[in-house]
């Protein structure tokens, strides 16, 4: 008998839209330059990549060398942020620093901050209702 798997649910409580409308992926083991901390998200800093382009990354995945002035990644990271409203169910996947990597019943992912989140529960995978495609937009 196959033992079913159980996923953390969360309910959206407030509105969240996207700041990055084009973010950038960094790989495991990519230098960047280190920019500013977060004054309103403790434990993110600005990071630019080899590209000039810069995005906000969890300080828990970096290595810092030169007096903290660049750094390397401990692995491969997505500065996607997901798009969500008031009453929408979640799938959670893992939090850093106050943001949760998530799915929405549409199979989008990205991050939310905890924050905007409430109703955590566990339920078993497979007992998550997604939507069909043309319910998704």
């Amino acid at each position: 008998m196959e033992e079913s798997k159980s996923i953390l649910t969360a309910m959206v409580v407030k509105i969240w839209r996207a700041t990055d409308v084009e973010p950038i992926g960094l790989q495991a083991n990519d230098i960047v330059r280190i920019g500013r901390r977060s004054e309103e998200w403790p434990g993110w800093v600005w990071c630019t990549g080899s590209t000039g382009k810069g995005c906000w990354v969890p300080e828990s995945l970096l290595v810092l060398h030169d007096e903290g002035l660049t750094g390397w990644l401990v692995r491969e990271y997505s500065p996607m942020e997901l798009n969500a409203s008031p009453g929408e169910q979640l799938i959670l996947y893992e939090e850093l620093s106050g943001w949760w990597w998530a799915s929405n019943a549409c199979g989008e992912t990205g991050w939310i901050p905890a924050s905007h989140l409430g109703d955590f529960s566990m339920a078993e995978e497979g007992s998550y209702r997604t939507r069909q495609s043309g319910d998704c937009l």
